[in-house]
């Protein structure tokens, strides 16, 4: 697996940081343009106003439109490996652009400066044993709260390990919701310094007229682009998630490679979830897009997912 080498990383401290391409506030700001005013096939680029400015333009018959790039309060970026030190009193990081689902490889990155009075410094500690690292068991969906809601922390350690078939010796959760109306699915997968995990949720519906007590049902989504999704129905209307969680901890390869396949879409790592130790002894989470290993160099690192291509299932590779 290819993973941009993070060795420090600053988190924003403040809303409405600018970013310069020079370490100086006199350096060109860094902007973005996001093509239209929001169809589904909207893609975002970034670039340098003092520099770029005349390759990306607003357009009122477009809806293209340009403003300053802002990242979030409490945003992770990372520093560029080969500039760890600030200039200045500046940092050097990495940034992608926002990355849309009709166009998800369009989003580009740039390097650009970050002022030293605007982030808190974390670095990686190179010695971590991240099969040690704690991420939530399960993430659920909350309809009364209306936001996700993380389940209890656990290790990869504690997870359950497929001993047999094409998927031996991988790691996973399977957890019913709270609400008890989906089946959450965790991979944990170590790489080096920091631990990836990817995850899937399975609805669960009452079926009265089902003989088998659980079926596997995989779709496509409603905005009809083929993206997979699954869920699952039981002719059991009482505790209906434990009966299907029970269901996926006991799947075969075939039906297995099913879940396989939207833990990891088109065979790659999910990078939006990662977690590492830092020097002081705090695990974070973060996530990236991969286009940043434009920016940031990428260095093959040992992977604890082993899996044979079969004509039953799918293998997984990261993103490039």
């Amino acid at each position: 697996m290819k993973v941009p080498d993070f060795k420090r990383f600053v988190i924003v401290t403040q809303d409405n940081v600018n970013l310069r391409r020079t370490p100086s506030v006199n350096g060109g700001k860094l902007m973005q343009w996001e093509s239209d005013d929001g169809s589904f096939d909207t893609y975002c680029k970034i670039y340098y106003a003092d520099t770029e400015a005349s390759l990306y333009r607003p357009n009122s018959r477009t809806g293209a439109r340009v403003s300053a790039y802002h990242p979030l309060k409490d945003a992770v970026l990372p520093v560029n490996p080969n500039q760890l030190e600030p200039q200045n009193g500046w940092y050097q990081v990495g940034v992608t652009a926002q990355a849309y689902a009709g166009n998800p490889d369009k989003a580009n990155a740039k390097l650009a400066w970050v002022k030293s009075d605007f982030c808190k410094v974390i670095d990686v500690d190179l010695n971590a044993n991240p099969s040690r690292f704690t991420f939530p068991r399960y993430v659920y969906f909350d309809t009364e709260r209306e936001e996700n809601v993380p389940g209890p922390n656990v290790t990869k350690g504690e997870g359950v390990r497929r001993t047999n078939g094409v998927y031996t010796n991988l790691t996973y959760f399977v957890s019913p919701s709270p609400d008890g109306n989906s089946v959450l699915v965790t991979v944990p997968i170590l790489s080096e310094h920091f631990l990836y995990v990817a995850r899937v949720s399975m609805e669960v519906t009452y079926d009265s007229e089902q003989k088998a007590s659980v079926e596997l049902h995989e779709e496509e989504d409603d905005m009809g682009e083929g993206l997979p999704y699954l869920r699952l129905t039981t002719n059991t209307d009482n505790q209906k998630a434990k009966v299907a969680a029970d269901y996926v901890m006991k799947m075969y390869d075939g039906l297995f490679g099913k879940v396989v396949k939207c833990l990891f879409p088109d065979s790659k790592i999910p990078t939006d979830e990662v977690y590492f130790m830092t020097t002081e002894g705090q695990c974070l989470s973060f996530g990236y897009d991969p286009n940043i290993s434009g920016v940031i160099p990428a260095k093959n690192r040992g992977m604890s997912l082993q899996l044979t291509i079969k004509s039953s299932s799918i293998g997984v590779n990261s993103t490039k």
